[in-house]
């Protein structure tokens, strides 16, 4: 399958769907709040829709190592934003009806941003052709959500920022 964080087809116009937090700017930095140096919490994030999407998903890359932290997916298509502090759980009834994988931790949701040094990080919103991923459950990994991603994958967005511990 090709990669989860692949782009449509170069003719796509995805200047449209945008993703924004009220705590990060693109560009910018990660506040300590978000990363294993604070409170860990996952960061109120609000994209655009996508023509056509069934659902939405939103991982966080390390993209100084190529490393996934961790995902939320099966987030209704009429939801379009997450709120800060999202339960560390599969089924997070703050997002009702999404689910999270294992993150790299072994937890469960999100976990931040916890380098040794300055490395930049991806927030990547997932527009989606299906409304469930199939074969998923409490132990998928954030990287057997991205293979699962990359078959259904209409469009992507990226906020990204640098932490530096």
């Amino acid at each position: 399958p090709p990669p989860a964080d692949a782009m449509p087809s170069p003719d796509a116009d995805t200047s449209a769907f945008v993703v924004t937090s009220d705590t990060i700017t693109e560009g910018g930095a990660i506040p300590v709040d978000h990363s294993c140096d604070g409170a860990d919490t996952s960061p109120e994030l609000a994209w655009t829709a996508w023509p056509g999407a069934a659902s939405y998903a939103v991982m966080l890359n390390d993209k100084t190592i190529s490393f996934r932290h961790g995902a939320i997916y099966d987030i209704d298509e009429a939801l379009l934003a997450l709120p800060a502090d999202v339960d560390k759980v599969f089924e997070p009834t703050d997002v009702a009806g999404a689910r999270q994988s294992r993150n790299f931790a072994g937890g469960l949701g999100y976990a931040g941003p916890c380098p040794g040094s300055a490395h930049t990080y991806e927030f990547i919103v997932y527009a989606l052709d299906i409304a469930t991923l199939p074969g998923t459950d409490n132990t998928s990994t954030a990287n057997e959500i991205a293979s699962i991603l990359g078959d259904h994958t209409l469009a992507t967005t990226r906020l990204t920022a640098t932490y530096t511990p």
